[in-house]
């Protein structure tokens, strides 16, 4: 499989295709490039590489963001200072972050590139894996200083070219160290990957179970609230809903205009207000009984959510 180098140059907000010879050239431009590009892009619309055009990858970079990490303002001078003391580190420590090929300086940035044989690997493949090498990172690089950026992880990502600039400041892309190393990280791709996927997948179970008990807590409280509105003498809801219509002295019917009874009256036993024939309660039939949230969402057609709050309310300024 042939694969070509594709060099991009950003102004502002667009970005355009350029050549190799242009992209070399060029000291006033951002300037950045991507391997592994099949050979039969079409650039006629000028537009860059996505992730399915990648069909060969040879590196992997860390992108450590090290001048926001700081707490304090740093010079460049102290940012180039500090990948010494990061590769002291690492060669002292650690079992596979060491075996970098090349250190590169961004002006807000460190570049860790690792690099092996080109390989072909599916994008979901790849940002798994990717996603592993950061938890991997994270955890042994203790200090927020050197905190990587977590959205480098797909395949299609661009790195700056050395020896091109950074807008920002002018600062130029200066290759600090070089050296000819191929990474292991490349033969842990398959176990970091399923091992991610199993992470997710633990993560996902685990945002399930307390999605779970959160519903379970929202509906527990709300059942509770829902049979305290209930222990409402439903009389006084019925005459809430309509007070043109009293209670009579036996507590069970509701006198209307005439002073004669209406179509609904209070059942004691239950709590509920039944219809009797009424124009005013009567969904149902005309044996049908509602307790106190019933008869306040049917009558004032709302949901529950707006019931709730109805009581929620009358509750509070009780």
């Amino acid at each position: 499989m042939k694969t070509i180098t594709e060099y991009t140059k950003i102004d502002s907000n667009w970005i355009k295709v350029i050549t190799e010879a242009e992209a070399k050239k060029n000291k006033e431009s951002n300037i950045y490039y991507l391997h592994g590009v099949r050979e039969d892009k079409d650039y006629s619309k000028w537009e860059r590489a996505k992730d399915e055009d990648i069909i060969l990858k040879d590196i992997f970079v860390l992108d450590l963001d090290i001048r926001n990490n700081f707490d304090w303002e740093v010079s460049n001078e102290d940012i180039i200072f500090e990948w010494k003391n990061l590769v002291a580190h690492l060669e002292k420590e650690d079992e596979y972050f060491w075996e970098w090929s090349e250190i590169i300086f961004t002006w807000n940035w460190l570049h860790i590139i690792y690099k092996w044989k080109p390989t072909t690997f599916t994008k979901e493949q790849y940002s798994m894996w990717v996603s592993r090498i950061y938890r991997q990172w994270d955890r042994f690089m203790w200090d927020k200083l050197w905190d990587c950026d977590k959205a480098c992880k797909n395949l299609a990502r661009i790195l700056r070219l050395p020896w091109s600039v950074n807008q920002k400041n002018w600062a130029k892309v200066e290759v600090l160290a070089s050296r000819e190393k191929e990474s292991r990280l490349f033969n842990l791709i398959k176990s970091f990957a399923n091992k991610e996927q199993e992470t997710l997948e633990l993560q996902k179970k685990q945002r399930q179970k307390e999605l779970e008990k959160q519903i379970k807590d929202f509906w527990e409280k709300w059942n509770e609230f829902y049979e305290e509105l209930n222990l409402l003498p439903a009389y006084q809801i019925a005459q809430l809903l309509l007070p043109q219509f009293p209670l009579d002295k036996n507590e069970k019917n509701f006198k209307n205009e005439k002073h004669s009874f209406t179509g609904y009256f209070y059942n004691r036993e239950t709590n509920t207000i039944c219809n009797w024939g009424s124009r005013y309660f009567n969904w149902g039939t005309t044996e049908s009984c509602y307790n106190n949230f019933t008869l306040v969402r049917n009558y004032k057609n709302w949901n529950d959510k707006e019931t709730f709050l109805f009581f929620k309310k009358l509750l509070w300024k009780k």
